[in-house]
């Protein structure tokens, strides 16, 4: 069994820029040359799409008419064509048009520049996931190259493309709400892009800063009483942030939201709050052929240990699988590790020094070993100076004895009953569990009822599972079951003013398996 605490990369970084666009002739920055063409200022690091991030690409004042893409994101090469996400610049008579531009496309309404004014971009976005890939585990097995795990992990990403045009002159727009120019979900959105904070052949402006950080993982939705249930078109992203850096309202526990009083939304609001809850990641792998060759008579052959992988981070609990799963490699063959000495004249010809790192084929017939193994530590006592000879001392390990890829400590760290994962084979692993219903919804409320869309249609031998808490699931209890559902839409009763949902997709097998990890709904409204 192994467990880690799945938490949230806290990231932040920051990127002081001062910019001058030379039109038709590239860009100069911090007095490099002009160049002929497109130009570009983009960072070394891919940013991932996961959580919730926001992207602030300055504070910006156009100086003349321009063409580029400003705070861009690309899945590929940096092109018009090829961006995710960003902000579109295009010539109108002496000032510029500001647009989102999406997939490649332009998209929302076009505002235009007015002299003397700032422009502050701002891109939030919100993956229904936290991490996009999972972390890759090596043994003496599975070397460089050759991992456990590293898979991605498919996730819609909402993004949202804010603009506040301040005037300097009038202070009341400094704190005026942004202009939203794009609001919605790209579909599948690549695990990682690339950032350009600049991407122009002609850009007249000055640039102040730019940053990129992590925010709140809970994207919070509002629209008018007489709207759609259905999270889509009418509904407003509300930035869950402090007050002080331009948010709309917090989540100060885990079971409130609260607005900030100039924020306050109007009565009977339909609001849409979507987070996902976290947890210690707990995976438990069973490797059935070393159980069946060690067993015998009385002894059925099981041998357990408990390990917390400390390098790499075991975030989730697919990586806790994938971490056992080169543990498990490991622990079926033979550990050596030993000590060497020998005088320098004695090495092996040719052999001009040794290094931690290198490489040994150890070879005792008496000790039946004949094995390779890496050197860990080389000591060397200098016993004769003129003559250069030296008594080294040469420690050597393979990894079966001590790991290089994966360093773990042992956990006394107690986990209740109900988070107790399934005991998977080594060959379950990776294939074992069922889709997520990350894109469930609530589509309508009655005193009674409440319908459902799973946002996905059960294919035929799978269906749609709902309890009343998150945990007893299976055929053999029905104490806290909802119902089973075979359609993508269904209704389920409503017994209190407050109720929450949990939902899991189950096929026909036998047990039957189930998502990894349950979608909640949890409904607050008059009966």
């Amino acid at each position: 069994m192994f467990d880690a605490r799945r938490r949230p990369m806290e990231r932040l970084f920051y990127w002081w820029v001062a910019l001058a666009m030379i039109a038709g002739a590239g860009w100069n920055a911090w007095g490099a040359v002009p160049q002929s063409g497109p130009a570009s200022t983009t960072i070394a690091e891919m940013i991932e799409l996961g959580g919730a991030l926001e992207l602030q690409h300055g504070d910006v004042s156009f100086t003349g008419p321009s063409t580029g893409i400003l705070g861009g994101l690309y899945a590929g090469a940096i092109s018009a064509a090829g961006c995710l996400a960003g902000f579109q610049i295009a010539p109108a008579g002496s000032g510029s048009t500001i647009q989102a531009i999406v997939n490649g496309s332009a998209a929302g309404p076009i505002i235009t520049t007015t002299a003397g004014h700032q422009y502050v971009f701002t891109t939030y976005l919100y993956s229904v996931d936290v991490y996009r890939t999972g972390e890759i585990y090596h043994s003496s097995l599975h070397p460089a190259g050759d991992g456990w795990g590293g898979a991605v992990m498919p996730a819609d990403v909402r993004f949202v493309l804010e603009l506040q045009d301040i005037d300097p002159t009038n202070p009341a727009t400094m704190v005026a709400p942004a202009t939203v120019l794009y609001d919605d979900v790209i579909p599948n959105a690549p695990p990682f892009c690339q950032y350009a904070l600049v991407d122009a052949t002609s850009m007249q402006c000055s640039i102040a800063y730019t940053y990129v950080s992590h925010i709140s993982l809970a994207e919070v939705r509002t629209a008018l009483a007489n709207s759609s249930y259905v999270a889509t078109a009418g509904y407003v992203t509300q930035l869950v942030e402090s007050l002080s850096n331009g948010g709309d309202c917090e989540i100060a526990s885990s079971t409130t939201l609260d607005f900030y009083p100039q924020y306050v939304p109007p009565l009977n609001t339909l609001i849409v709050a979507s987070y996902r809850g976290s947890g210690r990641a707990v995976a438990e792998v069973q490797n059935a052929a070393g159980v069946a060759s060690l067993a015998s008579g009385a002894d059925n052959g099981v041998r357990g240990v408990v390990r917390t992988t400390k390098i790499p981070s075991a975030r989730t609990q697919a990586d806790c699988e994938n971490a056992a799963l080169g543990i498990l490699d490991d622990a079926g063959g033979l550990a050596w590790l030993g000590t060497y000495q020998i005088w320098s004249d004695f090495l092996p010809g040719g052999t001009g020094d040794i290094f931690p790192g290198d490489a040994v084929t150890v070879n005792v017939p008496s000790q039946n070993a004949l094995f390779t193994a890496i050197v860990r530590t080389v000591s060397i006592d200098v016993v004769d100076l003129p003559d250069d000879r030296g008594m080294y001392t040469i420690e050597f390990a393979n990894d079966l004895a001590t790991p290089l890829a994966m360093q773990e400590e042992s956990s006394a760290t107690a986990i209740a009953l109900q988070d107790m994962p399934t005991t998977l084979l080594t060959t379950q692993v990776g294939a074992y569990y069922l889709a997520d219903l990350t894109d469930v919804q609530i589509t309508q409320v009655s005193s009674t009822t409440a319908q459902v869309d799973a946002g996905i249609a059960p294919a035929s031998g799978y269906g749609i599972e709902v309890r009343s808490n998150d945990y007893g699931w299976g055929v053999a209890n029905d104490r806290n079951l909802l119902g089973r559902f075979s359609t993508q839409t269904f209704t389920l009763s409503r017994l209190a003013r407050t109720q929450n949902y949990f939902l899991r997709l189950y096929d026909s097998s036998s047990p039957p398996r189930y998502s990894r990890y349950s979608a909640a709904l949890h409904v607050d409204y008059p009966l």
